[in-house]
């Protein structure tokens, strides 16, 4: 008996599953395939050590603005945060430091007067903007222009001043904001907003490890946009990123999608240039090795195993079959370090008073003197094909949002960070399988 559904999905990661979800809340019959043998791709959790949780890859959430998450309802699917109650922070070799906490207005503009006034004049005007308006609920504006507004057809170009970001930007920042940022880098626009090297480091690396690198030029809005996902969330799931998969497929569940674990897909089926469905590897799960799609596939896998391994090379013209080939997806690669602790980290300088009482940053930069460290590490990593080789080329994220949530470390008389991040070479891919090995 055929196993007919209107869309197939490939894949069942945090994406496959909220297209999964969406789609099955529009009436559409869904099936989601999965290789593995459970779904949530990178939000999962793992326990080296009994009693202790910890985050292996995706660790921040990232996607705190987005619609969905009001759109899919996804608290009545088990859905809980864990907020801290500071953003970010930095030290410097000498023991200075920043605070930046949405929570602790005073004590930020503060921190940021002991590196520049013109630094802690912004900030007081940027926490003061929401006189008329909830700084909340520009941020999320900010965020869903940048990051969840559909892009124009391809016929349709946009002028600097028709951008989403740029009319949000205009409205709520008219002091700040200018169309040439479209052009920047992240480091151009630093230099143009804030005054103080370490304040600069900060803003560069919150981009260079969760998205653009701070030199690309044209990068720099979704660049310093990253430093906001994190400033607006600045928590994680309850339990780790493994519980917002969780939430995630009881929401699938909940609108009709039909889920195979340990189910492989070998093939996509192609008929008259069109996707039909998809094979399944023999040892797959599912009863049926051939499972149809009467609208669409979705490959929420590699895009090289999706168009290399998964569909016929007779389907494909030679000329994309070689362009794809040629993509560069090595990019950067982190390094993660999980610790255990008998007790919290003691710092330098006045951090251990300015971070005092809770507060806590999600994430401290050390040290954070200045973009020479960067750059040495943009060189050792990418030039010199290398990991950080002496504390003049590294500047660490040390992330403490673990302390804030019990689940995660069961003995109360130890401490958990996870993770340490430091940038080390880019991982290679294998036809074979999408496997990062360091060279």
């Amino acid at each position: 008996m055929k196993e007919i559904y209107d869309i197939v999905i490939i894949g069942g990661g945090t994406n496959g599953l909220s297209i999964a979800s969406y789609l099955g809340k529009c009436g559409l019959s869904v099936c989601i395939c999965e290789d593995r043998c459970e779904c949530g791709g990178g939000a999962e959790n793992t326990e080296p050590i009994p009693g202790v949780n910890i985050d292996p890859h995706a660790t921040y959430l990232y996607g705190g603005a987005a619609p969905a998450f009001e759109q899919l309802e996804l608290h009545k699917f088990g859905f809980r945060m864990v907020y801290m109650n500071g953003a970010a922070g930095g030290i410097t070799s000498d023991g200075k430091c920043y605070l930046i906490s949405p929570e602790h207005r005073d004590e930020t503009i503060a921190s940021m007067r002991k590196f520049s006034q013109k630094d802690a004049d912004m900030f007081e005007m940027l926490y003061d903007i929401g006189d008329d308006v909830d700084p909340n609920k520009i941020i999320v504006e900010i965020l869903r222009s940048i990051y969840w507004t559909p892009p124009p057809p391809s016929h349709i170009k946009l002028g600097p001043d028709e951008l989403p970001w740029s009319k949000v930007f205009k409205e709520y920042l008219p002091g700040l904001y200018d169309d040439e940022w479209n052009k920047m880098s992240v480091l151009d626009i630093a230099d143009v907003l804030v005054e103080s090297e370490p304040l600069k480091v900060g803003l560069a690396m919150g981009s260079w490890y969760n998205g653009p690198h701070p030199s690309w030029k044209g990068c720099g809005i979704p660049g310093i946009a990253c430093n906001l996902l994190l400033y607006y969330s600045h928590g994680t799931p309850r339990g780790g990123m493994h519980s917002y998969a969780h939430s995630l497929v009881r929401c699938a569940l909940y609108h009709g999608a039909k889920i195979y674990t340990n189910s492989r897909v070998e093939e996509i089926i192609v008929e008259d240039g069109e996707a039909k469905g998809v094979i399944l590897a023999d040892d797959a799960h599912a009863k049926n090795k051939r499972i149809y799609a009467s609208k669409a596939v979705l490959s929420n896998t590699h895009v090289m195993q999706t168009f290399l391994d998964l569909i016929p090379s007779r389907e494909l013209d030679r000329d994309f079959v070689e362009r794809v080939k040629g993509l560069n997806l090595k990019g950067g690669s982190l390094f993660v370090l999980s610790l255990v602790t008998s007790e919290m980290p003691k710092y330098i300088g006045g951090a251990d008073e300015l971070f005092s009482d809770g507060r806590w940053p999600t994430v401290v930069a050390i040290p954070a003197d200045g973009r020479e460290q960067m750059l040495n590490q943009e060189r050792d990593v990418y030039a010199l094909n290398t990991h950080p080789t002496s504390m003049d080329s590294m500047i660490t994220g040390l992330c403490s949002h673990d302390v804030f949530d019990r689940t995660r470390c069961y003995n109360d008389e130890l401490y958990l960070f996870s993770p340490i991040y430091i940038q080390v070479p880019p991982p290679e891919y294998h036809r074979d399988g999408p496997e990062a090995v360091n060279r």
